[in-house]
């Protein structure tokens, strides 16, 4: 059916754009047969005779048009475009081959409804689309988009207003219901919740801003981030109590009932609260993080320090659930926020301090940056052109993997990078550039965050997150030293308490904001003008909910083999690729080989790796740790062996990304640190 369809795609297409000679090509071929049946009612032509004489035979389409040759050979060249088009209608072929006895009108139509959820469309554009599929077929397509896309025409009466601003809560059963619905849970019998709540700018000329109240299941990691509710005004919510209440009563709720999807019974429970430092001092109702005494997780008291607000290197006494409740903590408090009335929720522990994106990448790696680029936070001399140019090219020069999807840019441009160029910064750049404009003593210091933060991202190392908290502590206690203590931030006193919310919850990134930030990109992104602005995201939101897409890679199974010019791609695991090409062709095995990957074949039911050997590897660096201790490699690529190796899927530890040193084929090998194993 799919076949068929995109060939009547591109017949009516080409019909359409050139309909006025397709006329005349008809009118024309018309006469022509007419003049020869003239002709053939006195000159009969004998069989096997003059056959070359005969009229040149034309190919009829199903619906009795003639189509010349001519017209077959411009749509199996139409442009590039065309080709874009027809992708957008055909792209769900393979639901058409599962429900066959649908309409093809009905095929259109979901496949339309793909294409303007999936890319964003606007109203406008999607009509036009349907018009224009309307006039070349017989598709029944309605006129209205929002018909097309289900879109509700009475958002309105779900908003509220508080003190002059809009509030609409749509519900966290609902959310749930609406996204577990159609998915396989019978492995899960608890849903564990993260929540983020943070503030969105909308526009750079209004104070127009969006809380959300995000939600994602931790322990289904497919399911994607989930709105419960947004408040949309000029200020964050004046009333925290009308902002939070609807959500807190439901979760209560749902901790003491639990919920019911397909006729089984799931409990519910809070996890984590995720947010940046003035959101969870705004929604914790206590002081916010620059104030002396705004730690969250222990009583240390910051002092003024050249005008600057300064916190101990040492963590001071815990703060404790108990202690937050009966408001023991004097100038930490200032009003009660709904939050005390969650059910089963501990007001210190669970509220996360420990983000990876706001604490370690926008935080600390941003800051690193800053001060050598600007001379700033203690450093009194800020990097020459020379020396910027110099880290710029190695920068550049590092071909980061196919799962990262933002390659390096030079330093001159820190002030633009996002926080995923801060961590890929961190985990694959930093020890290698900030060699070379740091002093001894700087590197040696920032090694110890660059160590202890590695540990703490992966189960791998879990065994030595302890070591990794012994780090940090000692990271903080130097920055004093080598920066001064003025320049001890919330952000640096915060690495004190890094290990707790790890050793609770998981590595880094489990209790990570990325997840919730990118939606938070996606609800901004939804918006197509500046009016009426919460109706438009409610309209995306439900839009999408009548027809909920899914990625494709949801159904691809893990180990997979995939050919395409003559290459063998390897899908080990979920983000994890290994394919020929020097970005992407280096992993290392569990018994400590790197190895570089050649091809890989199926035999029976198990896959077979062909790779090469490193022979001959040393550390890159021995404080605080050998570098090998961290899976973290150096080699020549003169020693790659010349004999193919065997490996299985079991063999591998994890995929590497691999960094040209610029010294005669020295290259370093660093973990690709989300495909890292046991």
């Amino acid at each position: 059916m799919g076949d068929q369809f995109t060939k009547r795609v591109k017949y009516n297409s080409y019909l359409y754009r050139y309909r006025d000679e397709t006329a005349r090509r008809s009118a024309s071929s018309k006469q022509e047969e007419e003049e020869l049946a003239a002709e053939n009612a006195t000159n009969v032509i004998p069989n096997n005779q003059n056959m070359d004489a005969a009229p040149i035979p034309q190919t009829s389409d199903e619906t009795g048009h003639h189509v010349d040759e001519a017209v077959l050979e411009s749509i199996e060249t139409m442009d590039e475009s065309d080709n874009e088009v027809e992708a957008y209608l055909v792209e769900s072929s393979d639901d058409e081959l599962m429900y066959e006895d649908r309409t093809d009108g009905y095929c259109v139509e979901t496949a339309l409804r793909r294409w303007a959820i999936t890319t964003n469309q606007t109203y406008d554009s999607i009509s036009q689309v349907m018009e224009i599929i309307r006039n070349v077929s017989t598709c029944k397509l309605p006129k209205d988009a929002r018909t097309l896309l289900k879109t509700n025409r009475n958002v309105s009466n779900k908003i509220v207003t508080i003190n002059g601003s809009q509030y609409w809560y749509h519900g966290i059963k609902q959310r749930l219901l609406d996204h577990l619905s159609d998915i396989n849970l019978h492995s899960c019998c608890k849903l564990l919740l993260n929540v983020s709540i943070d503030g969105l700018p909308i526009f750079r000329s209004s104070n127009l801003q969006f809380w959300p109240i995000l939600i994602n299941v931790h322990n289904i990691p497919d399911v994607p981030v989930m709105t419960v509710a947004v408040y949309s005004g000029s200020t964050k919510p004046g009333n925290i109590e009308q902002f939070l209440q609807p959500f807190v009563d439901e979760m209560n709720f749902l901790t003491k009932n639990g919920i019911i999807i397909n006729s089984r019974k799931f409990n519910v429970e809070l996890r984590a609260i995720i947010a940046d430092s003035p959101a969870r001092a705004y929604i914790k109702g206590v002081a916010g993080f620059n104030a002396r005494h705004g730690c969250l997780k222990c009583t240390t008291v910051g002092r003024s320090l050249n005008r600057r607000t300064a916190f101990s290197t040492h963590s001071g006494p815990d703060r404790t659930d108990e202690g937050f409740r009966m408001r023991i903590y004097g100038e930490h408090h200032k009003i009660d926020s709904p939050l005390l009335k969650l059910e089963n929720f501990d007001m210190v522990k669970q509220v996360i301090v420990a983000d990876p994106l706001h604490l370690l990448d926008l935080g600390i790696g941003r800051r690193t940056v800053v001060s050598f680029m600007e001379g700033k936070f203690g450093i009194t001399k800020k990097l020459s052109r020379t020396q910027i140019n110099n880290a710029s090219a190695i920068l550049i020069n590092i071909k980061l993997p196919y799962e990262i999807h933002r390659k390096f840019r030079p330093l001159n441009d820190y002030k633009h990078w996002k926080g995923s160029e801060y961590a890929s910064f961190l985990f694959y750049a930093s020890i290698v550039v900030l060699r070379e404009i740091m002093y001894d003593e700087q590197y040696q210091h920032f090694m110890l965050f660059f160590c202890s933060i590695t540990l703490l991202s992966s189960n791998v190392y879990k065994a030595h997150w302890p070591l990794a908290n012994s780090l940090l502590r000692i990271y903080v206690q130097e920055y004093a030293k080598i920066y001064g203590p003025e320049f001890v931030s919330s952000n640096v006193h915060n690495l004190l308490h890094v290990f707790n919310d790890v050793q609770q919850f998981g590595p880094l990134s489990s209790i990570s904001s990325y997840p919730f930030e990118n939606h938070l990109q996606h609800l901004k992104r939804s918006l197509r003008n500046g009016w009426k602005c919460l109706e438009q995201v409610i309209n995306r939101l439900s839009e999408r909910d009548v027809y909920i897409t899914r990625q494709t890679n949801e159904s691809l199974n893990y180990p997979s083999l995939h050919y395409k010019a003559g290459k063998v791609a390897l899908h080990v695991r979920k983000a994890f690729l290994l394919t020929n090409g020097e970005r992407n062709e280096w992993f290392l095995t569990k018994c400590g080989k790197v190895c570089q990957y050649i091809t890989a074949h199926q035999e029976e039911s198990n896959i077979v790796i062909v790779g090469k050997k490193l022979s001959r590897t040393i550390d890159h660096f021995d404080y605080p740790l050998n570098s090998k201790f961290m899976h973290i490699h150096r080699g020549n690529l003169a020693n790659v062996e010349q004999t193919n190796s065997d490996l299985t899927i079991d063999d591998i530890k994890c995929k590497l990304v691999i960094i040209d040193l610029s010294r005669e084929n020295d290259y370093l090998f660093v973990p690709l640190v989300h495909t890292l194993v046991e």
